[in-house]
């Protein structure tokens, strides 16, 4: 090709990615510069994470007080949905009933921004909190939570239900 003077031509094949601020509200990190919680109901974490019992994984949603640190609300389901996210939230609602205004802290999870789930958040006087991009030690309790639990405990609810 060079020696004909032939060159090759190439397509751009860049195309912009969709913006996300339309599928997903913009949430900042509301608990970043206040103090730690001194009595329940002030400020909770939940996140996600995924277990695999046999062949099959299985998500568990939990939403832990930042106070008491206890599980004050948790959904086990084979599919990682908004729904099952509603479902733990739901709970802690049921739990505790907060008569106060809540932050409740989450990692960037596409369940969490979702808009069903901050309206839920709102229509409960619950106020949304998220980690920085990047910083996933934002979230760091519940994540503790899900390091020092005992995996086969949680397998052994799953296969009990």
């Amino acid at each position: 090709m060079q020696e004909n003077g032939l060159r090759a031509r190439a397509l751009k094949t860049y195309s912009k990615p969709a913006k996300v601020k339309f599928f997903y509200k913009e949430i900042k990190n509301n608990r970043k510069n206040i103090s730690k919680p001194d009595a329940i109901n002030q400020q909770w974490s939940g996140d996600i994470t995924y277990l695999k019992v046999g062949a099959r994984w299985h998500y568990l949603v939990v939403v832990i007080d930042l106070y008491s640190r206890r599980v004050i609300g948790w959904a086990l389901g084979k599919n990682k949905t908004t729904a099952l996210t509603l479902k733990a939230l739901q709970l802690a609602i049921k739990k505790r009933k907060p008569t106060e205004t809540v932050l409740f802290h989450t990692d960037r999870g596409a369940e969490y921004r979702a808009h069903v789930v901050q309206q839920f958040l709102i229509k409960h006087n619950i106020k949304a909190s998220m980690n920085r991009p990047g910083c996933c030690i934002d979230n760091a309790k519940v994540e503790s939570f899900f390091t020092h639990s005992k995996l086969t405990s949680f397998e052994e609810i799953i296969l009990r239900r």
